[in-house]
């Protein structure tokens, strides 16, 4: 059975009680602190998932909101390089759906990307600025799973008819969000 479609409420985060009476800055801490346990508890059900699934060599989530809505896009990268993405039916019993999809994207390599190009892992303090206009999109969260290794990265996403920087972050984006003609990177 896998985690799949990760509803946050249903995530083994612990209780993470607020004291009484808390300053300001403390009260950043504790939310700060809550959505790392909240991220790591997500990351762990992903990686779960990619065990479970015959056949993978990774997986990849990209979450996020704008305007009201939040969104979840999950693939899963096979051995033969091909791609299957998750989604659910609207049906009660919450059955998932595996259907291929082709994507310009290499789980392995944009990991090690991740980890070699100055991202920041696992907190805060990225940035994504579009050259062409000056300034970030919306955060979103990027999860990915390769084999027993498993980061998340909190960025902003690109904005549509960008130009972003060549990243591992803005490829995945690129990919994940279906803006292969959305966007340039430089």
């Amino acid at each position: 059975m896998l985690n799949f479609p990760y509803a946050i409420a249903a995530l083994p985060i612990g209780p993470i009680e607020p004291p009484d009476e808390l300053t300001d800055d403390e009260w950043l801490a504790y939310f700060a602190q809550r959505d790392h346990r909240m991220c790591d508890a997500m990351l762990e059900a992903i990686a779960a998932d990619a065990a479970a699934i015959p056949g993978a060599i990774g997986m990849c989530a990209v979450t996020g909101a704008a305007h009201d809505y939040t969104f979840l896009t999950v693939v899963v990268q096979l051995a033969d390089g091909g791609f299957l993405t998750l989604s659910t039916s609207d049906a009660a019993d919450g059955t998932i759906t595996f259907t291929p999809i082709r994507l310009d994207l290499d789980l392995p390599t944009e990991l090690q990307q991740l980890k070699a190009d100055g991202t920041i892992l696992r907190g805060a303090g990225n940035h994504n600025i579009d050259h062409k206009r000056g300034y970030e999109g919306r955060i979103s969260t990027i999860y990915i799973v390769v084999g027993t290794e498993a980061e998340w990265v909190r960025s902003p996403r690109p904005l549509l008819d960008g130009e972003h920087s060549n990243t591992a972050v803005n490829r995945i984006f690129r990919a994940m969000l279906g803006m292969e003609q959305a966007m340039t990177l430089i």
